[in-house]
């Protein structure tokens, strides 16, 4: 091979699950000049982690405990090198006794796209050949691809591989290397970026539906027990950028002082898992659109996202903690499916989710609780956004409360069917003391825009929309026309009962014949005492030797009546016989829950006969001075 060609380039992109992948470990006492390979080995900085090729099925460590002051940032070689290579498979060709691959690939670096282009071939992640294979190709310049003809591709496979293919289903990678530095492992991207991907089955080219998607790049710390390690910036910056590769997987991290969290961005292909988590102090310091209250609003659009992937079949995010941010989460492109679930956020300045460009949301088992913050937005916000949706989202089993916003500011509502779902359902929520609306469902004869076949059944609504003087209060406000669902079996807890269904007579908004409301249950807030059970409060929090903190949890009942309470530290909303819930009788005069490391601990208390109460968040640093926002 030509050993100054030093970098290879993927011209069919063919995945394939592959073998254990290679460990990378990294401590912020680590040393640069270190193989990096062991816990005991680590490097130090994620400059040295970015002159490795990093592939699927890698693991990098990150040391818990450790804090760096710079982004992490990693990325294929087709994202950092862009087109310095350029190159289609056209072909594959296999029969009982015979193989090849067939197409062109072009290097610019190499003086005007001359030069002698070596390939590697692989089946299933497994080298069968390296060769040099310059065929002549003159239709190549005749249609400006190529500089010179010498740019064709064509490599007979060996005997073996080709006794491989004719059983089973297997992915072929093709590389091809190229002059560009920093291009180690460029990897050609799906479609429009590679043509004609093939399998072969049982010796015949064929799709490649069945074969498995590749392992993930994975991010993790090395132990989750412990502190998270964490990446605090000065402010700016985005804390985690991960592109091009198919699956990720980002585990255990903390992300602090940043203007964004995490970007990442796939190959449509895969899947991207965030659990774990934490971000706080997200959010864009530099933006106009962040005013002070009482001050002259400004509706620049300054949200900055915790986090934003796109490009992935399926995006999961769990157990995660948003705090002090601007905007949780929302699509930095196209995304199948999206679940977020057992997440805790507070202090959200922006909208908090924003449920668009995908096919499919599930949002459950989640807290926002948001008091005032210092820093809001005059132009309106949301904790969950809805539009843009099919038919299979929902929005069940949370707790979504204290929804502030500026005075004489729009909306501050929990839940905002702004535009364009079909069948996104409300179920079984505690939604309470939003400054505006529970929840706000919009209409518009604009199709493109238009809520069909909402439901809302089974939720709990409480003090929503009291605050808000404008037409967008209430427990539930239908804003305009066209917009059709059931709003069915939720019980609310109203301080006037002719502010639950709220019509915007501005925009001449009406429940119409498209609504069916039926089995509804509306209380004034005075009965909210006798049949709510009362919600936990702390008493204080202390610190053991070892940094663990003790919080203790009382009642504000002297003396309190029986009671259990139930919590959680992992971020899920706590409900009886719920994974992440601990269940167990209110000690007297206190109970007190042991938290290991920064967390959000979600309280809340059941009594016989009751509903179970609203749930206390409080964020509990470990150790104590861990963060200032």
């Amino acid at each position: 091979l030509d050993h100054e060609l030093r970098c290879a380039a993927i011209i069919l992109t063919v995945w394939v699950a592959s073998g254990a992948g290679h460990d990378y470990f990294i401590s912020s006492s680590g040393n640069d000049k270190a193989d990096g390979s062991t816990a005991a080995t680590p490097w130090r900085t994620f400059a040295r982690l970015s002159s490795v090729s990093v592939t699927g099925g890698d693991t990098v460590h990150l040391v818990a405990g450790s804090v760096w002051d710079s982004p992490l940032v990693l990325e294929t070689a087709s994202v950092r090198c862009g087109d310095a290579m350029r190159g289609f498979l056209e072909v594959v060709t296999v029969n009982a006794t015979a193989g090849s691959v067939r197409g062109w690939v072009v290097d610019p670096s190499l003086n005007n796209g001359y030069g002698a282009v070596s390939v590697r071939v692989s089946i299933d992640s497994v080298g069968v050949l390296e060769a040099i294979a310059n065929t002549s190709r003159p239709d190549l310049v005749s249609a400006g691809v190529a500089p010179n003809p010498n740019h064709g591709l064509a490599v007979n496979l060996p005997e073996a591989a080709v006794k491989l293919l004719q059983t089973g289903t297997h992915r072929v990678d093709v590389f091809a290397s190229g002059s560009a530095l920093d291009c180690s492992n460029f990897s050609w991207q799906l479609p429009p970026n590679s043509k004609t991907i093939q399998c072969v089955c049982q010796g015949t080219p064929c799709p490649c539906t069945s074969v498995p998607r590749p392992p993930p790049i994975t991010i993790t710390t090395t132990n989750p027990r412990a502190k998270r390690p964490q990446i605090a910036l000065n402010g700016s910056g985005v804390g985690v950028t991960v592109r091009g590769f198919s699956s990720v997987s980002l585990l255990s991290i903390e992300i602090s002082h940043a203007a964004s969290g995490m970007f990442v961005s796939g190959t449509n292909d895969g899947t991207l898992v965030i659990d774990d988590c934490s971000f706080r102090g997200v959010w864009n310091r530099t933006s106009i659109g962040q005013v002070i209250p009482m001050t002259t609003r400004n509706c620049g659009n300054g949200w900055t996202d915790s986090i934003r992937p796109g490009g992935f079949d399926a995006v999961t995010v769990s157990h995660c903690l948003f705090d002090n941010i601007d905007v949780a989460m929302q699509p930095g492109g196209s995304l199948e499916s999206v679940q977020f679930v057992n997440n805790t956020v507070t202090q959200a300045n922006g909208n908090t989710i924003l449920m668009t460009g995908t096919t499919d949301w599930q949002i459950r088992g989640c807290v926002f609780s948001r008091d005032d913050a210092p820093r809001f937005f005059q132009c309106g916000t949301t904790d969950i956004m809805v539009g843009g949706l099919g038919t299979t989202g929902s929005i069940s089993n949370n707790e979504i409360g204290w929804r502030g916003e500026h005075p004489a500011a729009p909306d501050g509502c929990g839940i905002d069917y702004e535009g364009g779902s079909d069948g996104v359902s409300v179920i079984n929520n505690l939604i309470h003391d939003s400054y505006g609306a529970g929840v706000m469902v919009f209409g518009l004869s604009d199709r493109s825009r238009n809520i069909s076949n909402a439901t809302l059944t089974n939720n709990i609504f409480v003090r929503n929309g009291a605050r808000q003087m404008s037409d967008d209060r209430g427990e539930i406000a239908f804003m305009e026309i066209g917009s059709t669902g059931k709003c069915a079996n939720n019980i609310f807890f109203s301080n006037d009962p002719r502010e639950v269904f709220v019509l915007n007579e501005r925009r001449n908004g009406t429940l119409e014949l498209g609504w069916s409301v039926s089995n509804n249950t509306i209380y004034p807030i005075s009965d909210l005492i006798g049949r709510m059970a009362e919600t936990p409060a702390i008493h204080q929090i202390t610190y053991d030797t070892s940094g663990v903190a003790h919080v203790e949890i009382v009642s504000r009942f002297n003396p309190p009546r029986p009671t259990t309470l139930l919590y959680s530290i992992d971020g899920s909303w706590p409900q009886p016989g719920a994974s992440g819930t601990t269940t167990t009788a209110l000690g007297s005069p206190a109970s007190i829950v042991k938290v290991p490391r920064t967390a959000a601990l979600n309280a809340r208390f059941v009594v016989s006969g009751l509903l179970p109460s609203l749930t206390m968040t409080i964020i509990v640093t470990v150790p104590a001075a861990d963060f200032s926002g």
